[in-house]
């Protein structure tokens, strides 16, 4: 039931409860975004976080005036948090002034559109499909960008929309909207698409370039997967993800290829380490063991080897100390333990001896399509995003699951 205009609901003197509850709203969606990329929370954990938020959500809604104006201030200010938040009381008020206001707002900067785009998922379907409709429509390519960013955080395919607007010259002039429908193609499986995205990688742009890329591999396009190398070798705002790409869609033996490329060049040293673990090549075992005794990436050797073997180092007993982070601006880089080199060693014959070298590996077990349903299905948040990507390189019609998607509530 919209609640636009029940602003009466509310007490004098009680404003205070309601902006309080517009910053709980953010901490949660914050903690939120953070938890979806950590090994801490997994698929129930996320939803239980998913319900806290829910609930404040709908407390504010019995305020949503007073709601919106110290989310709309706090969003101005660059807050991803309480844009989000203000973006879920101006659908559910169905306040179109609001609205238009938050579309404006969220061409001021990356954190603006990240907390629109995120309350886009968020919504139900029927709450935002008119707007998005309106948008794809609108012939104002900022507002066209809005669309395809609400179907590729939803996965829902604008069909047609999305063919006439890759041939619009004056929405392809709009960088992001260009880069997103690029995006989109390889997200929901367009193949039919495949031209525009071989005709993309000449544009001078590096963000249109990657995601032209990183579709074409999505939908196995060998020559696509041939352009990552450049990609993982130099370092730059793509480099992680291509790399999450490139070797998991890389035969084994032409992935130890473009790793021996990658550790001829020594600031390359680090993402040689977590190239190796994306492999999932268990003949690395005994040399990511060695680099656990460097001090400097230690600590990523031990992430690398757990990625392959399966092992959870601080379970198992092999490390030398536990960091947690004590802050929460610490989190979201969470400090890795420190391995027990030593410790190790000794356990490495043992998991040589079940995990001989051939295939790849993930998690102890080896790479196929019905283990990553299975940690698609109960891993951690981490390990669930990683399993969505190999299931869409596995699975030729498989779209790339959105894993930041909510989750349905829990039963009473």
């Amino acid at each position: 039931m919209s609640t636009h205009g029940s602003a009466s609901l509310v007490r004098p003197g009680y404003e205070h409860i309601f902006e309080r509850l517009v910053d709980d709203a953010g901490f949660l969606w914050l903690l939120r975004e953070r938890a979806l990329r950590q090994s801490t929370y997994n698929r129930e954990e996320q939803q239980a976080l998913d319900n806290r938020l829910e609930t404040v959500l709908q407390a504010l809604e019995t305020g949503p005036d007073i709601a919106w104006s110290s989310a709309f201030e706090a969003a101005q200010m660059g807050a991803a948090g309480e844009m989000f938040v203000a973006t879920y009381l101006a659908f559910t008020s169905v306040a179109a002034d609001k609205i238009e206001a938050l579309s404006k707002l969220a061409q001021a900067g990356e954190e603006h559109l990240r907390g629109l785009v995120s309350a886009l998922g968020w919504l139900p379907a029927e709450s935002i499909r008119p707007w998005v409709w309106s948008w794809l429509h609108s012939g104002e390519p900022s507002l066209e960008h809005l669309a395809l960013c609400a179907c590729s955080v939803r996965r829902e395919d604008p069909r047609e929309h999305l063919t006439a607007l890759l041939r619009n010259k004056k929405s392809l002039a709009y960088a992001p909207l260009h880069a997103r429908a690029l995006r989109l193609i390889g997200e929901i499986k367009r193949f039919d698409l495949l031209p525009h995205l071989q005709t993309a990688r000449q544009v001078k742009n590096p963000e249109i370039q990657f995601w032209s890329v990183w579709s074409g591999v999505l939908l196995g396009d060998a020559q696509a997967r041939s352009a990552l190398l450049p990609l993982v070798m130099q370092p730059g705002p793509w480099q992680n993800a291509a790399a999450e790409l490139a070797f998991r869609a890389l035969p084994i033996e032409l992935g130890r290829d473009w790793i021996s490329q990658m550790a001829q060049k020594s600031h390359l040293h680090e993402q040689v380490i977590k190239a190796t673990a994306i492999l999932g090549d268990a003949q690395a075992l005994p040399w990511l063991v060695q680099q656990m005794r460097e001090p400097s990436v230690a600590q990523v050797a031990g992430e690398a080897f757990t990625w392959v073997t399966g092992i959870n180092l601080i379970a198992a007993g092999l490390v030398i100390q536990t960091q947690s982070a004590e802050t929460f601006d610490d989190a979201e880089e969470r400090d890795l333990p420190a391995p027990d080199t030593t410790a190790v060693e000794r356990l490495l014959p043992q998991v040589i001896q079940r995990m001989p070298c051939g295939p790849r590996y993930f998690l102890g077990r080896t790479a196929n399509a019905q283990h990553m349903q299975d940690v698609y299905a109960s891993g951690n948040q981490q390990q669930r995003s990683v399993a969505a990507l190999e299931l869409a390189l596995m699975r030729r019609e498989q779209i790339l699951l959105n894993t930041a998607k909510k989750e349905l509530p829990s039963a009473v």
